[in-house]
């Protein structure tokens, strides 16, 4: 319902903007920038031979909301599309049970984290000289780990902590947003994304109080899900930047911005020519 509404309001922004005029900048060159918000993240267990006498069932899983930190480089081709690497660092905590035959049933409770590394492609469209909606995909790899977890139950409390495990993921990510020109190389903007981390699984040990080391069966969490939102402030070194003009008369015409002379960079007619009055608007990246 988060996302939704989350997407629901980048949409509305994307409704609310004026139409970009037909003249358009084609900007190269390479980008930076920095990210920061919040995920969501939602996923299962099939593990049914969990723990230390390997009958254990694994139900209830729940993630906490997480906070996630990144960055992005990349490079813009032209005024729609860009290419970039992107990494993200999320971390929040997770819960779920585990059922044996006999004895009191198990709550375990960690720190889940994820550092996602992918590679992208975004299209932008112009919704006004500075303003663009933007819509990106990746795919790589997730890096998931859970920290030493805490087991206890109901009955007997605290008893038991289990080794941490790291394991790889394949990723992907899907994302729309909307971006605000605020300088010339400088931007700022709104994304909301749904990303599949694959999963996440403990140690195969645990220290057991009183007891010492015992050798467990993983207990494996599935099928993780991210669905969030993060704003992000970005910086950019242009390579090339053209400007293509389409008048109100039809004529078409692609110059260097270098070599545009005063009266066609303004509504004045320049002399020999036919008088078309020419729009701009302005693209930029993801």
């Amino acid at each position: 319902m988060r996302l939704v509404c989350l997407v629901a309001a980048v949409a509305t922004l994307a409704l609310a903007a004026p139409t970009s005029a037909q003249d358009q900048i084609d900007a190269t060159g390479f980008f930076a920038g920095v990210d920061a918000g919040g995920v969501f993240r939602s996923g299962g267990s099939r593990t049914t031979d969990g723990g230390e006498s390997r009958n254990g069932v694994v139900s209830g899983v729940r993630f906490s909301e997480a906070f996630a930190i990144g960055g992005h480089l990349g490079y813009r081709l032209n005024s729609q599309w860009s290419a970039f690497v992107s990494y993200d660092h999320v971390a929040g905590d997770v819960t779920w049970q585990a059922d044996f035959p006999f004895v009191p049933r198990a709550h375990f409770k960690t720190n889940a984290t994820s550092n996602i590394f992918l590679g992208n492609f975004a299209y932008s469209h112009a919704l006004a000289d500075s303003t663009n909606f933007t819509i990106g995909a990746g795919a790589g790899i997730s890096v998931n780990s859970l920290s030493n977890a805490d087991e206890k139950s109901l009955v007997f409390g605290h008893y038991a902590t289990l080794d941490g495990q790291t394991t790889v993921s394949p990723a992907v990510r899907a994302s729309v947003g909307i971006e605000q020109q605020i300088a010339p190389q400088v931007a700022i903007g709104l994304n909301a994304s749904i990303s599949y981390l694959g999963g996440f699984e403990t140690g195969s040990a645990r220290e057991y109080v009183g007891l010492g080391r015992q050798v467990i069966n993983p207990y494996r969490l599935s099928d993780v899900w991210g669905a969030g939102g993060n704003r992000f402030a970005e910086g950019q070194v242009l390579a090339r930047q053209e400007r293509t003009t389409r008048g109100t008369c039809g004529a078409s015409r692609r110059q260097s911005m270098q070599r545009l002379r005063p009266c066609e960079l303004s509504s004045r007619p320049c002399p020999g020519r036919v008088p078309c009055l020419p729009q701009t608007g302005h693209q930029s990246r993801l």
